[in-house]
C-alpha cells in the first residue's frame, strides 16, 4: 500500500487508541511548531515488553508515522521530525534488533520523510548506541541525525 493510499484512508482510531494505551509512554506524536514530530522517550522503552507484542508495536509505529505526517501536511510540510531522549536510560532500554526492524520499516514505508532526528543525551549513551547503529543507517539519513543539548522540556506534559 502506498503512502498516499495510507494517508487518504485514515486510521482505525479504535485500534490506534488501544496501541496508545500500550506504547505511548515511550513513543507518541506531538505537533511542534506545525511539524509532526515523533517523540521517543527511551527511559520508558522496555524491549522485553515490546518483543511480546511485536506485531502490535509495528502497527503502532506505522500509525504514529502517519499521524505525524498528517500533522505536517496540514501545515504544508512534507516531512516529519523525530526527537529521541536518551537521558536517564541504559542499555536495558535499547534493542538493536528492534531498531533494525523499525529503521527498515520506516525507511521503506516512508522514504524521504525524515527531516531531522534530534538526539538528546547528557551521558555517553549516544556514543555507544551510535557506534552500533551507524552502519545500519544509510549515509544520506545519517546526516539527518543531530546531537543536541537537553530538550527534556519537550517531553513534559506530553501526549
Amino acid at each position: 500500500m502506498s503512502e498516499a493510499t495510507i494517508l487518504s484512508t485514515g486510521l482505525d482510531d479504535t485500534k490506534y487508541k488501544t496501541y496508545c494505551d500500550k506504547f505511548s509512554s515511550f513513543l507518541y506524536v506531538k505537533d511542534i511548531d506545525g511539524v509532526g514530530s515523533i517523540m521517543f522517550h527511551m527511559k520508558h522503552f522496555k524491549p522485553k515488553n515490546v518483543k511480546k507484542q511485536y506485531d502490535e508495536f509495528t502497527q503502532y509505529v506505522i500509525y504514529t508515522c502517519i499521524k505525524a505526517l498528517n500533522i505536517s501536511k496540514q501545515n504544508r510540510w512534507s516531512t516529519i521530525r523525530a526527537y529521541v531522549n536518551l537521558n536517564h536510560c541504559s542499555m536495558d532500554n535499547f534493542s538493536l534488533k528492534i531498531f533494525k526492524h523499525i529503521n527498515g520499516l520506516t525507511s521503506t514505508a516512508f522514504p524521504d520523510t525524515l527531516d531531522t532526528c534530534f538526539i538528546c543525551s547528557t551521558t555517553k549513551m549516544f556514543k555507544m548506541l551510535w557506534g552500533m547503529v551507524y552502519k545500519i543507517i544509510d549515509a544520506e539519513t545519517r546526516e539527518k541525525f543531530k546531537l543536541v543539548d537537553d530538550f527534556s522540556f519537550l517531553f513534559e506534559n506530553s501526549k
